[in-house]
């Protein structure tokens, strides 16, 4: 279906690759399913187009239970970049937890929560609400309590990698995202 979130994801990573045809949400471009679902919640919030959100709604619960089942461990709620080149920054080793992702994932379950309350759909409202809530917790944990913040510096971490291996490097900094999407502590 051509307004499937996942559709417009699929096809750039396929065309990207030099491949024709579809396949599921499995791409090599992880961040490209929660920004969708945040852009497309945002849309509706704002343009107040309910009809438009009726439509997306389900491709939206979709994309984020897509998520939760292939992209998070641990039941923390904090998405896993899987490959070292399936983001827009490719250039930069950090492949595991990241404040990027996990802002990215928060941000998109209160956009779907927002479109949920705007369609009377409350259960799911209260459902995409405490899973942000439960990204944000996890995310501000201090790093020794295995969440992405240093106490010290003041600030998330680069990334911890797939074996929890916290990586500090400061060529490149999520702090910025994460602070626009609204993850760190007031």
């Amino acid at each position: 279906c051509s307004s499937d979130l996942g559709y417009l994801n699929r096809e750039y990573s396929r065309q990207r690759n030099g491949e024709a045809g579809f396949a599921d949400y499995e791409t090599d471009n992880t961040d490209g399913i929660p920004w969708g679902v945040f852009l497309a919640g945002n849309f509706v919030k704002f343009s107040r187009d309910t009809a438009f959100g009726a439509q997306m709604f389900p491709y939206m619960k979709s994309a984020l239970d897509y998520i939760e089942s292939n992209y998070t461990v641990d039941g923390d709620h904090l998405m896993l970049k899987l490959y070292r080149s399936d983001t827009w920054a490719d250039n930069f080793q950090d492949v595991g937890k990241t404040p990027y992702g996990a802002a990215l994932y928060y941000a998109a379950c209160l956009e779907t929560a927002d479109v949920a309350e705007m369609l009377g759909e409350n259960a799911d409202a209260q459902t995409y609400r405490d899973r942000a809530a439960q990204i944000k917790v996890n995310a501000n944990k201090n790093i020794a309590d295995g969440g992405l913040w240093n106490p010290i510096s003041g600030a998330y971490i680069f990334y911890r990698d797939h074996q929890s291996n916290l990586i500090e490097e400061r060529l490149f900094n999520y702090n910025y995202i994460a602070t626009m999407m609204g993850l760190p502590d007031a």
